[in-house]
């Protein structure tokens, strides 16, 4: 803005240097003229905040929280890891108890008849 001047005593200030721009400040909302015109922008130090004039009074230039967004989808599942190496073998369990005798089997069939003996010595 090289060869322009802005005066004004009611507090307006420009700033070049840093290439940026100053307003009033206020150490406390309630310490600020209400003899300004409707429109006129301050800062209040206290609060950290930006206050207009609506003509009759100063309002806080933030406006209220939104709503909300919705929950964003579930990512998709990873993979399986691989699997685990086996377990040592375990010791040997104890013997177990003798069991119950069995039932007897069957009979088995006769066997063939035998050859026939030889002749006895004659009698007297």
């Amino acid at each position: 803005m090289s060869g322009y001047k802005v005066t004004n005593t009611d507090g307006i200030i420009l700033v070049t240097n840093g290439k940026g721009f100053s307003i009033p400040t206020v150490n406390g909302i309630a310490n600020a003229s209400s003899g300004v015109p409707e429109g006129t922008i301050i800062y209040d130090t206290e609060t950290q905040q930006l206050y207009r004039f609506t003509g009759s009074v100063w309002v806080s230039g933030s406006g209220t929280a939104g709503t909300a967004g919705s929950s964003g989808s579930s990512g998709s599942s990873g993979v399986t890891g691989s699997s685990g190496t086996s377990g040592s073998t375990g010791t040997s369990g104890t013997g177990g108890s003798s069991g119950s005798t069995g039932s007897s089997g069957s009979s088995g069939s006769s066997g063939s008849d035998g050859t026939s003996g030889s002749s006895g010595s004659s009698g007297s």
